[in-house]
């Protein structure tokens, strides 16, 4: 999720660092303030669909057919499952713990933690920033220069990978220096 949620890469980010002795805790940022412009584009839309639309899901429920009846109640679930999707995307956090030999990953969601992953640490075990590229990057094959704006430049992942268990990936993000930085700033504690 780094790519839409970034996590600190420095000490000196207070609000989301926290410092406790020999632990850390990295908070992610939330969405920027125009990402909230949009959500409320969109669930004023929303509305406006549900309230034009009642009458119509109203009366698709009160026949007895019942493709008639799943129609309605498809409609009217979606209505109600988008905004409660996009408003649950700008409560999202991610925390990273790091203290001495372990690590824990949380994913909270209105506040409430749904998942929690510890790992323990061991001396194999290495934190590492690899390239990921998912697509071909056209416009790099054809090597116009006209065209260098529009290199994909993929993303980087950091990860903890060790011989024990499979390849942990804590972060990505589009810029390899934030990531590199998050790494030594794990490894500090």
């Amino acid at each position: 999720m780094g790519l839409l949620y970034i996590m600190p890469k420095s000490e000196t980010e207070i609000d989301r660092v926290n410092i406790e002795g020999h632990k850390i805790i990295l908070k992610s940022y939330g969405l920027p303030l125009l990402f909230w412009g949009y959500l409320l584009a969109i669930l004023a839309l929303i509305l406006i669909m549900g309230l034009s639309s009642q009458s119509i899901i109203l009366k698709m429920l009160n026949y007895d057919d019942p493709v008639l009846n799943f129609l309605g109640y498809m409609t009217a679930a979606t209505l109600i499952l988008i905004p409660l999707i996009l408003v649950a995307a700008f409560f999202y956090e991610k925390f990273i713990i790091k203290e001495k030999n372990s690590l824990e990953v949380w994913h909270r969601l209105f506040f409430i933690c749904f998942i929690k992953k510890k790992y323990q640490l061991n001396e194999n075990d290495q934190f590492s920033v690899d390239h990921f590229m998912d697509s071909p990057n056209v416009a790099k094959i054809k090597g116009d220069k006209s065209s260098r704006g529009f290199y994909n430049r993929g993303y980087y992942i950091l990860s903890l990978k060790s011989s024990s268990r499979p390849e942990v990936i804590l972060d990505r993000h589009s810029h390899q220096e934030d990531l590199e930085d998050l790494k030594k700033l794990l490894l500090k504690y």
